[in-house]
Order: structure tokens, then C-alpha cells, then sequence
């Protein structure tokens, strides 16, 4: 018996065309190992089973494993496995598949399909961006307004952290804007299907990831505040390295962290990076 949890967030799409649409944006040919991501009854995973090499789906609930599974019986290219994907490791996952089934990982492209549960969208993306090497392609259902915040610009009142997060990692893009029609049962907000090509090296260079992303977090923290304000209180920076750094990076003094675009960032995070050496450079010598 079919019963769907709130609690795990279980709306499933059932519009063919979305579904199809969903194998056409990740490009998914028979060379394709496919991870997905929350099968529910299998209504996407028998698409991807006929376009694909293999689908590797992860799946938390048990009751609908059950029923997937006796779902996938026709096919013989697809495996089940009952894991929580916050907790498993994707690695571990990957390489124990492909031994398995004696696969070779040359040529063989790994992608990423699902449609998440909105609750924990931001937490299933940045496990992904952690782990990207072990795929090269995410396409994945998000609610709308998550995925406009992700491909959203500086200058724009949305973009924030999560853009900068995976724009760093990635190069993010709206499909299609999808109505809540196309799931039962129904949420209660609109969806889009959001395509991320992982990116051969992060989109700009630069020493320090933590110093990177602690300005970024920083910045965003206090996004009605002066930017040189919100670091000089996260970094504990004295305001005058603060604004030469602001003047190497061309910032003017009175910007907004929304303000900044990724290059930006980076060139701040290279200054304080310089600073945060010196610093530990000068304790050294002072031992």
C-alpha cells in the first residue's frame, strides 16, 4: 500500500513530458551510469532505466522501496539501495557499483537525477558539491524560487551565498519552471528543474576556500549592512587593511555584500588570505 510521508517530503511527479525532459536536459545516453536521488514509486527511474547504462537510486523509505523495486522487476539495469543520501558516502557508493558490475570508469559518465525533497535541498546540494569529482552532471528538481536564488547575479536582491556556493562549483541553469500540478500530491509552491555542469576547476582561483566562503557568509550575514562593516566584525580586521583591500579589489566602501560578484570575492579573500598569513608568519617568530 502506497502511503506518502510529509515528514520525508514526498510529492511525486508523475507529467511524462516533464519526466522525459528531465532525460533530455542531462543528455542521458547508454554510456550514462545514473545516480538517483529519492526514486518514490519509479516513475522517473524506468525512464532512466531505458536511455541509460545503469540507475543507481537511492531511496530512504523503505515502504517505497518495497514497491520500487517490484516496480523495477523489468528491468534488469537498475539497482535499489535503502540509504539516507546525507549520509552515505558517494564515493564508497560509486566504486562499489561500478566493481560490482564490472564497470569500467573510463568513458562512463556519472550524473546526478532526482527530485528533492524541498526541506533539505540546500543540504543535499552542498553534500553533492563536496563530492562532485565522482559525477560530472547534476539535474535535479528544486522548488523555484531555491533554483532562481542559485542562478541568480550580483546587483540582484536573491542572489546570495547559495549562488555564490554553486556558481563556484558549477554552471547552473533553469530548464523549465514547473506547476505544482505536475506531482501529487500537490506542494504548495511551483518547482523548476535546474541543471548544474560541474565545472573542471572552481569558477575563479583562489588560496584559501575557508577564507573564501567566511567572507561570502560573512557578507550575507548582515545583507542590510555595509560589507566592510560585517567583515571587520567576522574577521576582526582593523578597518584600514580592510579598505585597502577594498581598493585593490576596486569595491567602493559603501557596497553591499550583494553588491559583489565572484571574482570580487576572490580577490578580497587573496587580500585577507595574505593578511591571515602574515599574521601567523609574525606569532611564529614571536615563538
Amino acid at each position: 500500500m502506497l502511503i506518502l510521508k510529509k515528514s520525508l517530503g514526498q510529492n511525486l511527479l508523475f507529467d511524462e513530458n516533464i519526466l522525459n525532459e528531465i532525460v533530455t536536459a542531462g543528455e542521458i545516453t547508454k554510456d550514462d551510469i545514473v545516480l538517483e536521488i529519492g526514486c518514490g514509486t519509479g516513475n522517473l527511474t524506468k525512464i532512466l532505466a531505458q536511455h541509460s547504462k545503469f540507475v543507481l537510486g537511492v531511496e530512504i523509505d523503505h515502504n517505497l522501496c518495497d514497491i520500487l523495486k517490484e516496480n523495477m522487476l523489468p528491468y534488469d539495469n537498475v539497482n535499489i539501495v535503502k540509504e539516507d543520501i546525507l549520509k552515505i558516502d558517494l564515493k564508497d557508493l560509486i566504486t562499489n557499483f561500478f566493481k560490482k558490475n564490472n564497470l569500467s570508469q573510463i568513458n562512463t559518465n556519472v550524473k546526478v537525477v532526482g527530485n528533492l525533497p524541498y526541506y533539505i535541498t540546500t543540504p543535499i546540494l552542498i553534500k553533492l558539491l563536496k563530492e562532485r569529482e565522482n559525477f560530472n552532471t547534476i539535474v535535479i528538481m528544486v522548488q523555484k524560487e531555491v533554483a532562481e536564488r542559485i542562478v541568480a547575479k550580483s546587483g540582484s536582491k536573491i542572489y546570495g551565498k547559495l549562488s555564490l556556493l554553486v556558481q563556484y562549483y558549477a554552471l547552473p541553469e533553469i530548464i523549465t519552471k514547473i506547476s505544482a500540478e505536475a506531482f501529487s500530491p500537490k506542494p504548495k509552491v511551483d518547482s523548476a528543474l535546474i541543471k548544474l555542469k560541474i565545472l573542471p576547476k572552481p569558477s575563479v582561483y583562489v588560496k584559501d576556500e575557508e577564507m573564501f566562503f567566511s567572507i561570502i557568509k560573512a557578507g550575507f550575514g548582515g545583507r542590510r549592512k555595509m560589507f566592510k562593516n560585517t567583515i571587520k566584525n567576522a574577521l576582526h580586521l582593523q578597518e584600514d587593511i580592510i579598505l585597502k583591500a577594498f581598493n585593490i579589489a576596486k569595491i567602493d566602501a559603501k557596497s553591499r555584500a550583494e553588491d559583489l560578484d565572484m571574482d570580487k570575492f576572490a580577490v578580497l579573500s587573496e587580500e585577507f588570505t595574505k593578511v591571515k598569513m602574515h599574521c601567523n608568519e609574525s606569532l611564529q617568530k614571536a615563538k
